[in-house]
């Protein structure tokens, strides 16, 4: 029997390296530091004109 909970876990540096190598590349992502060791990651809305 399989042991509740992830099967898989990832460091932080895996996340981030994930957001910053391919997502920011394939699109328009764009992150801001938000105090401590947090940071987000959005992807711009672009308003229609």
């Amino acid at each position: 029997m399989v042991e509740p909970g992830r099967e898989t876990q990832y460091t932080e540096s895996d996340v981030i390296d994930v957001f910053r190598d391919d997502l920011q590349e394939s699109t328009d992502v764009t992150s801001k530091k938000v105090g401590g060791r947090s940071r987000v990651w959005w992807i711009p809305v672009i308003p229609d004109e």
